[in-house]
């Protein structure tokens, strides 16, 4: 890579970066085909055994997308700073307590946990939480007050090993986890990650119609990625699957019905703007196609994942749509006939990140929700201009992999689509959709 094509602050990024003493030990640019529309262009970072744990490559991997060199790879290696710095448990600020002795803990119901019918399975793997039991508590900021509150430690770092049966409250996910420039942007991504998957599992678990997008007056970057798909022989579609929450989530699913290449891949993308939602969602499809389509030619789909249980992995829930039998399981988008005008959607954005910060935390704070965050950044990230946070917003449906391992102890997965007007009324477990999400 030769530096002087990079921005400054990129440069300075790339000190990070060595096989022997980096936090990240290599920064490659993706190799894509001609199918593969450019920009956007592509980096993937691996980080270095910093924990001294042989972890599996998908755990070290991160990936950047964007539209110049410079941006991919500032997000690749924000994407791994991200990663490093949430797996540093900050032992001198938890607290080992039972709710009934710290009372601005956060109940952990309140972050959406299991139903009672999962809860009474045979050999269900996490613990039922009880307001005596002692749980290890981290401190959160509440916001707009910044009020200190505590949630489960096990919700916010990556690696919080659970050696305490009370503390195994459900699967690790990153789901809030964002970086950023500044602590304003890096808490606004957490909260667009945690409205997107909301926004998504709502649509996909209880089979709403959502209407398509037309984008056909958008920006220059969507169409182009639009027409070269197309032209390749990949239809691109995007559905609108915002909720009751007055922030945009869409939904880009790339069709191959040819059975060359994955019949179904899907992005997300959130935002005030609808159209930069749009091209984020979009992004994301250009970042997932090239890997998904390796993987299907080289380890087919059909006959590994026969049925919706045989979903366990992050893996195997973007692989099991691929399989061209399986596209009606995506004919409640693709059929429904309602399409909406991008133009139409208005722009809630105010250009910054703060004003924005403030609109969505408004946003869920109308819906019922909590908004907390904890600052995650370690002190040798932060004199490289990195913020790291988590964030939780109460309510919210979490992001889950694995059949049989949906996050069913919340409300709104039950009450959005009859508050949307897309149910006589609230909806039940036996009502949900079976069929695992598409989304890595």
């Amino acid at each position: 890579m030769n530096t002087n094509d990079v921005e400054p602050d990129v440069r300075r990024l790339l000190e990070l970066v060595s096989p022997k003493v980096g936090v990240i030990r290599s920064l490659t640019k993706v190799a894509r085909g001609v199918e593969e529309p450019n920009p956007p262009v592509m980096y993937q970072a691996v980080l270095s055994h910093f924990d001294y744990r042989m972890a599996p490559q998908v755990e070290r991997s991160a990936a950047g997308k964007g539209r110049t060199d410079s941006e991919a790879i500032r997000a690749a290696l924000g994407e791994a700073v991200e990663h490093y710095c949430a797996s540093h448990v900050n032992k001198e600020t938890t607290k080992l307590a039972s709710r009934e002795e710290l009372p601005d803990a956060v109940a952990p119901p309140e972050c959406v946990l299991y139903s009672d019918a999962q809860y009474a399975r045979q050999k269900f793997p996490y613990h039922r939480w009880q307001p005596q039991d002692a749980l290890t508590w981290t401190p959160m900021l509440e916001l707009p007050t910044q009020r200190e509150v505590f949630a489960p430690a096990q919700l916010v770092y990556l690696n919080f090993t659970a050696q305490r049966e009370e503390d195994f409250l459900t699967a690790i996910t990153s789901n809030g986890l964002a970086a950023g420039p500044n602590l304003e942007f890096a808490i606004l991504n957490g909260l667009y990650e945690s409205v997107e998957r909301d926004g998504f599992l709502i649509t996909w678990m209880n089979k709403l119609p959502a209407p398509g997008v037309d984008f056909s007056g958008a920006n220059g970057l969507a169409q182009s990625i639009k027409a070269h798909y197309v032209q390749h022989g990949t239809e691109i579609r995007v559905f609108n699957v915002s909720t009751d929450i007055p922030i945009y989530v869409m939904m880009a699913v790339a069709l191959d019905k040819t059975g060359e290449g994955p019949a179904v891949l899907v992005g997300l993308g959130c935002h005030l703007d609808p159209q930069v939602a749009l091209t984020k969602s979009l992004l994301e499809v250009c970042q997932v196609h090239p890997g998904e389509v390796s993987r299907y030619r080289e380890q087919p789909p059909a006959q590994r994942l026969r049925s919706y249980e045989d979903v366990r992995t992050l893996e195997d829930h973007s692989a099991f749509l691929t399989v061209p039998e399986r596209i009606g399981e995506c004919s409640f988008l693709l059929d429904n006939g309602r399409v909406q005008p991008i133009e139409e959607l208005p722009n809630r954005s105010q250009g910054s990140a703060a004003a924005d910060l403030q609109t969505c935390v408004d946003a869920l704070m109308r819906a019922g929700c909590r908004v907390l965050y904890a600052d995650l950044t370690t002190p040798d990230m932060a004199d490289y201009g990195f913020r790291v946070v988590r964030t939780i917003v109460t309510g919210l449906q979490p992001i889950h992999f694995g059949y049989g391992e949906e996050r069913l102890g919340g409300r709104r997965l039950f009450e959005v689509p009859h508050i949307m007007g897309h149910a006589a009324g609230v909806r039940g477990e036996s009502d949900l959709n079976p069929c695992p999400h598409p989304l890595a």
